[in-house]
C-alpha cells in the first residue's frame, strides 16, 4: 500500500511539473522552468529543515512542498502568461523572481544551491529519524 501511495505522489508531481514546463514553451522553456524549479526547490528544503528543527517533528509530503515552492517562484510568469501583468521589480518578493535570472552561472549556480539546501534538509531529516529511533529503543 505504501508503494502504491508513493507512486501516486510521484505521478502527480511529474504530471504537475510537465504542465508547468509546457506553460513555458514560448519563453526559452527549459531555462525558465529549471531556473524557477531550482529557486523554489532550494528554498523549500531550508524551510522544511528549519520547521523540523523548531517543531521537532518530521514533515510529510516533501514533493508537495517542492511543487508549491516552484509555483511561488514562477508566480509572476503565471501572471505574465495570462496577460495580467508585466515583469516588475516588486516581483522579486516571489523568491527573487527577477533577480534569479541574473545570478552568475545561471542555472548551474542554482543547481549547486539546490544541492546544498537538499543536503541541509537530509541532514536534519537523518537527525530527527535517528532521535526517533533512539527514543524507541530506550522505551523497550
Amino acid at each position: 500500500m505504501i508503494i502504491h501511495s508513493r507512486m501516486w505522489s510521484w505521478s502527480l508531481f511529474i504530471a504537475a511539473e510537465v504542465f508547468l514546463y509546457i506553460s513555458y514553451r514560448q519563453n526559452d522553456g527549459r531555462f525558465h522552468w529549471f531556473l524557477h524549479l531550482f529557486v523554489g526547490a532550494s528554498t523549500v528544503p531550508i524551510m522544511m529543515a528549519l520547521i523540523m528543527w523548531l517543531s521537532g517533528r518530521i514533515l510529510r509530503y516533501p514533493l508537495r512542498w517542492i511543487f508549491v515552492g516552484h509555483v511561488v517562484a514562477m508566480f509572476p510568469d503565471i501572471l505574465w502568461n495570462f496577460l495580467m501583468g508585466t515583469h516588475e521589480p516588486w516581483m522579486d518578493m516571489f523568491l527573487g523572481h527577477i533577480s534569479a535570472h541574473f545570478i552568475p552561472g545561471r542555472n548551474w549556480t542554482w543547481y549547486a544551491v539546490f544541492l546544498a539546501s537538499l543536503a541541509c534538509y537530509l541532514y536534519q531529516l537523518a537527525m530527527k529519524e535517528a532521535a526517533a529511533g533512539a527514543g524507541q529503543r530506550r522505551n523497550v
